[in-house]
């Protein structure tokens, strides 16, 4: 696995992360889009996956939770923007709390002979320090998306 998580300021507080999976492109668009692969690893570190909701179109909805030790679940969702099987996903993101503000992740794929480049962008970050919490949470995640992929590749 080859990991470039430094956030970087493309266009104004969008954060930027490259991450290099062993699998191949169809499975890791599968993890994303995929109600029942997604909860695996839909999750920061201290938390586990609790839910999923997918609805794969354009213009259709998305749910996922993450769930505390305490037991409670954190819920974030949004729509499709754009989908290109198994390459790309354009969708909205927020947390269902009070005052979260709407970003959009575009994940684009980039197949390789055993493994998949995946170029994740966060889009309309309102600061510095929300971009860099981003990051680190975004990180973790990934970090479970590596773990699951290689125990179903």
């Amino acid at each position: 696995m080859t990991i470039d998580s430094t956030p970087r300021a493309d266009t104004a507080m969008d954060m930027v992360i490259t991450r290099t999976f062993a699998a191949p492109p169809a499975l890791v668009f599968q993890a994303w889009t995929d109600p029942d692969r997604l909860i695996h690893w839909w999750a920061t570190v201290e938390m586990t996956g609790a839910a999923s909701e997918i609805d794969l179109r354009p213009g259709g909805a998305w749910r996922a939770s993450m769930r505390s030790p305490e037991g409670v679940d954190h819920w974030a969702g949004g729509t499709f923007q754009d989908i290109e099987p198994p390459h790309r996903l354009v969708m909205t993101f927020a947390w269902e709390a009070p005052g979260a503000s709407t970003t959009v992740l575009t994940v684009t794929l980039e197949g390789h002979v055993d493994s998949t480049v995946m170029t994740f962008r966060h889009g309309g970050l309102r600061s510095q320090a929300a971009r860099d919490g981003h990051a680190e949470g975004w990180n973790e995640i990934f970090d479970k998306l590596d773990e699951y992929l290689a125990a179903v590749a």
